[in-house]
């Protein structure tokens, strides 16, 4: 099954025999955190985590592209300026998050 069959799939409520990975990840101290509740100790890297919790690993080769997906607000928002304090701006960007980076 590709990975954009596998996706259709779990959006329509079928089973399928995996999970798609669309944006999967976890920090350096998730894996000891699950550990100390239950997981076993050999699964110890990302590529054995996603086998252990039947989840693909993605790979180039698989249709892992397959539909084109916008994953930002729509319609978006005009990033702007919204001023300085110091040594930085402080901008709005496109998903309305605000942000402060140093100024040029």
């Amino acid at each position: 099954m590709t990975e954009r069959e596998l996706l259709l799939r779990q959006m329509s409520s079928k089973p399928g025999d995996l999970l798609p990975n669309w944006e999967f990840a976890f920090w350096s101290t998730t894996v000891p955190a699950w550990h100390q509740q239950g997981l076993p100790r050999e699964i110890d890297t990302t590529s054995k985590a996603f086998a252990h919790m039947g989840i693909t690993s993605p790979h180039p080769n698989l249709d892992y592209w397959a539909l084109s997906l916008n994953l930002r607000l729509l319609p978006a928002f005009e990033p702007v300026c919204l001023g300085r304090e110091g040594e930085q701006e402080l901008w709005k960007d496109q998903d309305g998050v605000t942000y402060a980076q140093v100024a040029d």
